[in-house]
């Protein structure tokens, strides 16, 4: 993981204005979604949760011995993560009690094409409503719900992706759990669950954050913006 070598306020702030300043550069866009990637790659192996390779759990992956690996990481964390890593690059970070959906709102530029996301993009998955139709502990009825997110790579057949998915979601995984290297993005559903709509948005919004931008410090910090 990157280190954070600032030990002032305003060493962060010139750090921050540096970032938003550099990023101005078309290359060095570029530069920093392939770095996007390239840190997703580096968690690859990395399992989901310590409960599916618990032996006495019912959703044991059979014959892990990863009960005792030293990190879990699901899809929103391996985001946290990301991001915490590159922060010098950024200027920002993510809180690590934001949830999908803060993510989801933090990038607001839909892509309306396959054809036209780039390295690093996010593709978020939603499902259809509960059983009920009502949200819990209310009458309110509900939509559709945002369930996964997973990073766009492109790659050589130009739809590879990466994310962090339970062993037993889909056959995707190949009985592999964790952070993993995907060929393909399109999933019809998600642990039984039937996948309603993908959303594409582009990390452009990251991206080209300036020292002022509403995307800019830690998302919790902007949930004023999402309420």
């Amino acid at each position: 993981a990157a280190t954070w070598p600032f030990s002032t306020a305003l060493d962060v702030r010139c750090a921050e204005v540096e970032a938003a300043f550099a990023r101005r550069d078309p290359s060095k866009i570029a530069d920093l979604r392939q770095k996007f990637v390239n840190a997703a790659l580096r968690y690859v192996g990395t399992p989901y949760r310590k409960l599916y390779h618990d032996p006495s759990n019912p959703n044991y992956l059979p014959g892990s011995k990863l009960y005792n690996a030293p990190r879990f990481m699901d899809e929103v964390q391996l985001l946290h993560h990301i991001v915490d890593d590159l922060k010098e690059y950024f200027g920002f970070v993510l809180d690590f009690n934001s949830t999908l959906r803060h993510i989801f709102r933090l990038l607001p530029k839909e892509l309306r094409e396959p054809d036209q996301l780039e390295p690093g993009d996010l593709i978020f998955y939603k499902v259809a409503p509960r059983p009920s139709g009502l949200l819990p502990g209310t009458s309110r009825r509900q939509g559709s719900r945002l369930l996964h997110v997973e990073i766009f790579i492109g790659g050589d057949g130009g739809h590879e992706s990466v994310s962090s998915l339970p062993w037993l979601a889909h056959e995707r995984t190949n009985r592999q759990d964790g952070v993993q290297r995907f060929a393909n993005y399109e999933m019809d559903k998600i642990a039984d669950q039937p996948v309603q709509t993908i959303h594409f948005r582009s990390l452009r919004t990251w991206l080209e954050s300036s020292e002022t931008s509403w995307v800019h410090g830690k998302a919790m910090e902007a949930k004023r913006f999402m309420n």
